[in-house]
């Protein structure tokens, strides 16, 4: 019995003395451990972290016209109607053609056949079938006055009884300019969370989280929208176009670690 005792006392002891060595190896040592892990307490909370967002934007000449043309024709059948309005389609993309656009960059975005009523007589009387084709242009190489694209747009307008609408500049390749964009928002949140850690009195450390949000903005120009009757062969619109620049947005959270 005494025996067991005995040796019991002797592992706490060989125990104790281990720690002790242990803990004066480590206080004499140029190291220390120190865990922040993913900075979320028991509770689910963020903890020992400063949030901050940040944001870049870069500017850039465009030089891409997008273009939507739309033929709309009301005829006794869904043939005839669907037939008319895609001859009208066909006459704008030759235009486009003619002018240097790729097949590729010409797509259809809309076909659409519907009976209409006129309802003036207070009963619904069938007036004929209503055809609707729409197809999206991709006008590329646009220099600074969009010359190319205002040779498309006066050459498509002179078609009788079609619709321009939805133009708008964009740029084919943003590539770089999310990539500037993207530094200048880290940028902008690490002063942001430089100036609150000495504000507050602490150290940053490395981020613990960090996440960004990518938008690809189109900035419509003075035409969007616009229809043009049958007499617009006459008119020339390509003066009313003006690319300016666009602007390329991101925004950044960063949630840096703190001690």
């Amino acid at each position: 019995m005494f025996k067991n005792i005995n040796s019991k006392y002797v592992i706490v002891a060989i125990i104790c003395i281990t720690l002790l060595i242990c803990t004066l190896l480590i206080s004499n040592g140029n190291f220390y451990i120190k865990n922040i892990g993913t900075a979320v307490d028991q509770n689910g909370q963020l903890t020992n972290t400063i949030s901050v967002a940040g944001d870049g934007k870069v500017f850039a000449k465009p030089n891409m016209v997008l273009l939507t043309v739309t033929s709309s024709e009301l005829a006794g059948t869904s043939k005839e109607a669907l037939d008319n309005a895609s001859n009208k389609i066909q006459e704008a993309v030759l235009v486009a053609q003619n002018n240097g656009v790729s097949t590729d960059d010409i797509q259809t975005s809309n076909l659409s056949v519907n009976p209409e009523y006129d309802y003036n007589s207070g009963n619904p009387v069938f007036k004929g079938q209503r055809a609707t084709v729409s197809v999206e242009i991709k006008i590329k190489g646009v220099d600074n006055n969009a010359a190319k694209a205002t040779t498309i747009i006066d050459g498509v307008s002179a078609v009788d009884r079609i619709q321009i609408g939805g133009i708008s500049f964009d740029i084919e390749d943003k590539t770089s300019l999310f990539t500037q964009a993207r530094k200048l928002a880290f940028e902008k949140a690490k002063q942001k969370a430089e100036e609150l850690a000495s504000l507050s009195g602490v150290k940053l450390v490395k981020p613990v989280s960090v996440s960004d949000n990518s938008t690809d903005v189109k900035t419509p120009s003075p035409l969007s929208n616009v229809a043009f009757a049958e007499d617009s062969s006459s008119r020339s619109v390509g003066s009313a176009l003006s690319s300016g620049q666009l602007e390329i947005t991101l925004n950044v959270n960063v949630i840096w670690g703190i001690e």
